[in-house]
């Protein structure tokens, strides 16, 4: 399919969201700027915000310092495909259509591979040194949380983790594998 383009006109900030490109220019977003395309990265500044609304519906909410990016976004008849990337800060995702066909709806983190279930959840990662720490937050409905693990063979496994409404994990990481979660019904 095609890439999704983003609804012109769909876009808030507040207090100086800027992004870039693989150019290192930046520039501030203005209210109703388009979305940025695929692989260029936002930065929402210590009191910036900023609201992105999607043609297919779904809403992304990015909170104070924040480095995020859409890595993947199409739309083929009633399958989507997207992949978004937080590489610290926080996001709140509404996925407001219900995902039919073989759709996926994902978002990384550095330590972390979450899979939607459901509709709405939120994700906060922060990086100190080499470790990242991951809060995955179900609001309503269900996301899995796919942690990349390190077997004692040397051998990398994935543990899926699926966190229900009002329920939150917490995984840290580092260089990309988990080294421990808790998840708190």
């Amino acid at each position: 399919g095609e890439p999704l383009q983003p609804v012109p006109g769909h876009h808030r900030r507040k207090l100086a969201a800027v992004k870039w490109n693989d150019h290192e220019e930046r520039r501030v977003l203005k209210n109703g700027d388009n979305i940025p395309p695929v692989g260029e990265v936002v930065e929402t500044g210590p009191l910036g915000w900023a609201r992105f609304y999607y043609k297919d519906d779904s809403i992304i909410d990015l909170g104070p310092g924040t480095l995020f990016a859409t890595q993947q976004f199409q739309m083929d008849g009633k399958e989507r495909h997207i992949t978004l990337r937080l590489l610290k800060g926080r996001i709140r995702v509404l996925v407001v259509r219900k995902l039919e066909g073989r759709s996926t709806y994902q978002v990384t983190t550095p330590g972390a591979l979450i899979s939607v279930r459901g509709t709405d959840f939120a994700v906060h990662t922060d990086l100190s040194g080499d470790k990242a720490r991951t809060w995955v937050l179900g609001i309503r409905g269900q996301v899995t949380v796919d942690l990349a693990r390190n077997h004692k063979k040397g051998e990398v496994y994935h543990q899926p983790v699926v966190v229900n409404t009002y329920s939150m994990l917490s995984a840290e990481s580092a260089g990309g594998y988990a080294l421990s979660f808790d998840l708190e019904d």
